[in-house]
């Protein structure tokens, strides 16, 4: 879970282009909170490793830009640090 996480940050720190507007940072945050209103852990608490794919699977749906970053993302590939290129 972390190294998918830490890569998705990764990807809206290095792309501006991938970053989601205010408007839709509340949407998502207001959907979360909306789906998982009765769940025991809180509305950040993932249930199963089905949820997170579906969240993963969102995250590049919603902004087709986002795309070009999904082997990053799942594996790590695709991205060198400047002195390697």
């Amino acid at each position: 879970h972390i190294g998918i996480y830490t890569r998705i940050l990764l990807v809206l720190l290095l792309d501006a282009g991938a970053r989601p507007t205010p408007k839709d940072m509340k949407l998502w945050v207001d959907l979360v909170r909306y789906l998982k209103r009765g769940a025991k852990g809180g509305a950040l608490t993932f249930f199963t490793y089905m949820e997170l794919t579906i969240w993963l699977v969102l995250f590049h749906i919603v902004r087709p830009d986002r795309l070009p970053w999904l082997p990053f993302v799942l594996f790590g590939w695709g991205v060198l640090p400047k002195s390697a290129k």
